[in-house]
């Protein structure tokens, strides 16, 4: 598969509301070659990559990450009562 075709792979996960199901002939390659191009895009960083558990032979899910909020503390998630 063409580099090309691997980042627009990832943009698609990006752009969707949780993730793409990637079916291939042989996932572990095609991961391999993905987690590269991740490691070398941070935008990509939101995206996981998990072994179908209804296919795991010929197909992965990349899943796309919540982002977590720093900015929110437990005091503000949760204020006492007045």
């Amino acid at each position: 598969m063409q580099s090309a075709a691997l980042l627009e792979i990832l943009y698609d996960a990006l752009r969707s509301r949780f993730g793409v199901i990637v079916t291939t002939s042989n996932p572990e390659v095609c991961k391999a070659k993905l987690y590269a191009l991740r490691r070398e895009n941070p935008e990509f960083a939101c995206l996981s990559f998990l072994v179908s558990p209804t296919d795991p032979g010929s197909s992965f899910w990349i899943i796309k990450k919540e982002p977590t909020d720093v900015e929110t503390s437990s005091d503000e998630a949760h204020p006492e009562p007045s």
